[in-house]
């Protein structure tokens, strides 16, 4: 028998693509989905759980992408799902590596308390009241 085939080679068999496939979006009354065109790590179009025509046309990982996004935005359909974009204002320091390829608008998200608490406050009342 031939060796099995690393993940890296097939994308059907990582742990993203077998985890776009369980369903557990459905779970969830409400999904939020944020993203930002500051983030240099995630692509928005990733966070949105939406499919870019140029990820769609990748050779080695387009029907795979293709067969995760229609699986997550099926799962999305029995839920409330709420995509906000979210735009930093930039700081007055310095332009830095971090700022350039984009990891302190991702770490933003990750790490600021009063953008959840706020968010909640807001958004939270129009959506459950």
């Amino acid at each position: 028998l031939p060796p099995p085939t690393p993940p890296f080679l097939d994308p059907s068999l990582c742990f993203m693509y077998e985890l776009a496939h369980k369903a557990v979006l459905g779970h969830f009354r409400f999904v939020v989905l944020l993203s930002s065109p500051q983030d240099g790590y995630i692509p928005r179009y990733s966070s949105r759980i939406e499919c870019s025509s140029e990820a769609l046309a990748d050779r080695k990982y387009g029907t795979a992408i293709g067969a995760m996004v229609r699986s997550l935005e099926a799962q999305l359909a029995q839920t409330t799902t709420i995509r906000l974009d979210i735009v930093w204002p930039e700081g007055a320091g310095p332009l830095t590596i971090s700022k350039a390829i984009g990891h302190e608008a991702h770490l933003r998200f990750l790490l600021n308390s009063l953008f959840y608490r706020l968010f909640l406050q807001t958004m939270g009342r129009r959506y459950l009241c």
